[in-house]
């Protein structure tokens, strides 16, 4: 079998008109299209059985305008999209169809759904705030700004939306519509992570593993991996020798590896006394 492919999956707006998942594979170079077509794809996709690919994780410049915006992604091997690899344990967290936005937009209003969660978000609708955030990122209804979706993010975050907080982060990693900060990616994927939203603990826990943007912390990575995997969300894989097919790994085996009893012991307690922050 060979080695494991760790994935750490950057900037994925979870609703149906916004999806671009970045997962650590490779680098390749794609224009600002691969980005509208991303985004095309939609949720609808983002389904328990996976894609027919797996898009890879990489740096994302900047753009110098809302216009463009360079993406590197990679297809993942032929044969690397194991079932149950993309779940979609998030989707029911980061909708709202009682929305009155939602239901606008869910029925073809887009104007009046946009305008609708304007009024929403700034009377402190965090829901509202996040969705803009997506819309505003997406460009499909909108025109295409990412430091208009930056701010919605920013501002449905400290509403408390963990969705948002885990798309905050992942523009903090990208650097796309801010500076790019990893510690402030981080600290937002820490925070959605802390409030449930599995996405996130698979990203700190990467994070939380390899030392990147907090002290490397093998109890915490193995604490947030075990949560995210409680809740099925599973995208680390490796190829079967004899297959050639992409299997599923725990990515908990690795970190056993260099862990001590004590330091297993510990991080599984802690998974037991987990408790959400409200």
């Amino acid at each position: 079998m060979d080695g494991p492919i760790k994935m750490r999956l950057v900037f994925v707006p979870l609703m149906a008109s916004a999806f671009l998942a970045l997962a650590a594979c490779g680098q390749a170079d794609q224009a600002n299209e691969d980005v509208d077509q991303a985004a095309e794809n939609g949720l609808e996709n983002f389904v328990p059985n996976g894609p027919e690919t797996v898009v890879a994780e990489t740096e994302v410049a900047a753009p110098e305008t809302t216009e463009t915006a360079d993406v590197t992604v990679n297809e993942a091997p032929a044969g690397f999209a194991p079932e149950s690899a993309v779940p979609d344990p998030t989707s029911a967290m980061s909708h709202n169809l009682d929305d009155t936005g939602e239901d606008m937009f869910q029925r073809g209003f887009y104007d009046e759904a946009i305008e609708q969660w304007r009024v929403d978000a700034e009377a402190g609708d965090s829901y509202a705030a996040y969705r803009l955030g997506i819309e505003y990122f997406d460009g499909q209804v909108i025109e295409r700004d990412f430091e208009m979706a930056a701010r919605y993010h920013q501002l449905a975050s400290d509403l408390g939306n963990p969705a948002a907080m885990f798309e905050l982060a992942s523009f903090y990693e990208a650097g796309l519509g801010l500076d790019q900060n990893i510690m402030e990616a981080a600290a937002w994927y820490l925070e959605s992570a802390q409030r449930g939203f599995p996405p996130s603990q698979h990203n700190v826990a990467t994070m939380f593993e390899e030392g990147a943007g907090v002290e490397q912390d093998f109890v915490q990575a193995y604490l947030f991996y075990s949560l995210a995997i409680e809740q099925g969300f599973r995208v680390n894989y490796a190829r079967d020798e004899a297959t050639g097919e992409g299997i599923l790994i725990d990515p908990r085996d690795q970190l056993r590896g260099m862990m001590t009893p004590e330091e297993i012991a510990d991080a599984e307690a802690a998974f037991e006394a987990f408790v959400p922050v409200e």
